[in-house]
């Protein structure tokens, strides 16, 4: 396990994480408006951007704090995991919507 001291490279997947997300909001947010047949494919967010303001403020709010709190908690393996499962996902979807963007230029 790890002791309680600073990690820059989950630091970095952190932030990382949270940029992709942000990224992964607008452009979902944008397709939704002018893309002809686009959808939310994530369920729970596609529930939640019935009413968009909240979408935005969980982008903004609520994930980082569970980050935050991940990063609190780095000295359990379990945290730490979760922290390098959140990067994966947030930056295969940041990937997925690249590759679709760039059928649009």
């Amino acid at each position: 396990m790890r002791g309680n001291k600073q990690s820059p490279f989950l630091l970095l997947l952190i932030v990382f994480t949270y940029l992709c997300s942000l990224f992964d909001l607008w452009c979902t947010l944008y397709a939704l408006d002018f893309v002809d047949g686009a959808r939310e494919m994530n369920p729970a967010f596609a529930f939640l951007l019935q009413w968009p303001l909240l979408a935005v403020i969980y982008k903004y709010a609520v994930l980082p704090l569970a980050l935050y709190l991940l990063y609190r908690s780095r000295s359990s393996r379990l945290a730490v995991w979760g922290i390098y499962l959140c990067a994966l996902c947030f930056g295969g979807t940041a990937l997925r919507q690249l590759l679709m963007l760039r059928g649009y230029f």
